[in-house]
């Protein structure tokens, strides 16, 4: 059986530490496993992509990371998926920013790549 791959690039704004809904998962068609993260920005910084749960507010768990590097505004950087990358049908894909500080609110992307119902 084949999926069919998904791509979703999201901007983002200035993060502090917060819980940023990027993506809310569709409650028809399952799950989504993502098979490749990239995100984008300037400075040090650790951010998580995890699982907000159905109010996108709350951290359900990480399916993607990027730690400890340096980003620079034209250089997508891949994120490290989790053992289990998937996010439930209903719930919302939030970007949490652990450390550091490089949101500036104009060049700041994450990029996902999932199939559905896995």
């Amino acid at each position: 059986m084949t999926f069919e791959v998904h791509t979703v690039t999201v901007p983002l704004g200035a993060l502090d530490g917060d819980i940023l809904p990027a993506f809310k998962v569709p409650s028809a068609g399952g799950d989504i496993q993502l098979i490749g993260a990239e995100i984008q920005g300037v400075g040090s910084v650790t951010v998580y992509l995890v699982n907000a749960g159905t109010d996108g507010t709350s951290n359900d768990g990480t399916v993607a990371s990027f730690g400890a590097g340096t980003l620079a505004t034209t250089v997508p950087q891949s994120m490290t998926l989790a053992a289990d990358p998937r996010v439930d049908a209903g719930d919302y894909l939030a970007v949490q920013e652990a450390s550091g500080a490089f949101w500036d609110g104009a060049n700041n992307f994450v990029s996902i790549h999932y199939v559905m119902g896995r």
